[in-house]
């Protein structure tokens, strides 16, 4: 099976304007992620990104060692609720964290943008689709674990028409 396969067999889906996409019709705003549109007249639209926990397990796997050894290093530096949740259950590991309900959801939280990355990096190991320009996520404005699933939300452009001058952000 293929990638996509693997990721449409356990979920994964992405919404915009209320319609399923398909998984290669969208890619991540990595520059500037948040931020406004410098091209006049963008209309940003809503998204919706159900996206296997696999994803976010990458991540963890591979930021999670060094997010720990920052904040006992630091330990001033306070990051918000998820290192507080973290130092509160002695710095437990990332299989800890996704295995448990309410640290799982605050690490998706923290890591929403990089598991919508991850999500986009192991779709693209499969041959991009026919849509060259897609919708791009831009926004993270909420994040939530649903069964096995991070569900992550926000804001997209849609994609710029074939033939149309290229926008300021690409």
């Amino acid at each position: 099976m293929s990638v996509r396969g693997d990721l449409l067999a356990a979920g994964a889906d992405i919404i915009i304007r209320g319609q399923s996409k398909p998984l290669d019709a969208f890619k991540v705003r990595t520059m500037n992620f948040g931020q406004p549109w410098r091209t006049a007249g963008i209309v940003d639209v809503a998204y919706e990104a159900s996206i296997p926990i696999m994803c976010l397990g990458a991540v963890m796997y591979d930021q999670h060692a060094d997010l720990i050894a920052d904040c006992i290093a630091i330990p001033d530096d306070v990051r918000g609720a998820y290192e507080l949740a973290l130092r509160d259950r002695g710095w437990p590991s990332a299989d800890v964290v996704l295995n448990d309900a309410q640290l799982c959801a605050l690490a998706l939280q923290h890591y929403a943008h990089d598991t919508l990355l991850q999500f986009e990096s192991f779709i693209a190991l499969d041959t991009r689709g026919e849509l060259p320009y897609p919708w791009v996520l831009n926004t993270v404005t909420s994040a939530d674990i649903r069964g096995g699933l991070a569900v992550v939300r926000g804001m997209a452009r849609p994609p710029r028409p074939p033939g149309a001058v290229q926008f300021q952000d690409e």
